[in-house]
């Protein structure tokens, strides 16, 4: 589950998570900064015709980066501060950066286990 909740643009869980017509989800900032060069998906290059804001996910990132050691939930705040100023646009595209996840683990490593060892139960919708 943790590659689904990591943006394949930047690597890291998403930021304001935005799926796109075709079903791909990628960071807000990451997939408006890419429609500006190419107006394709990352992922299978279909045609961008809509672009949402998917704030389910969004919440259940943010319970899940409660979890967290403090030195991850400080790297993330870094980062949508970041985003939040344009900084986005040093990540270079085309080539994905290193993780900077817990103890040099991919970002969502941590979030899944104190998910597994969380009563938590998270509902997701299903699509018909």
């Amino acid at each position: 589950m943790e590659e689904e909740l990591q943006c394949s643009i930047c690597a890291e869980l998403f930021i304001e998570p935005t799926v796109l017509n075709c079903g791909h989800m990628f960071c807000k900032t990451c997939i408006e900064e890419w429609k500006r060069k190419k107006k394709v998906c990352p992922m299978c290059r279909t045609k961008i015709v809509t672009s949402v804001r998917i704030f389910t996910v969004d919440m259940i990132i943010e319970k899940s980066v409660a979890l967290l050691p403090d030195e991850a939930k400080t790297h993330r705040e870094a980062l949508i501060v970041q985003r939040q100023d344009g900084a986005a646009a040093q990540i270079p595209r085309g080539k994905k950066r290193k993780h900077h996840g817990y103890r040099g683990g991919p970002p969502g490593l941590m979030v899944m286990g104190e998910m597994q060892q969380s009563p938590v139960t998270v509902l997701l919708p299903v699509s018909h």
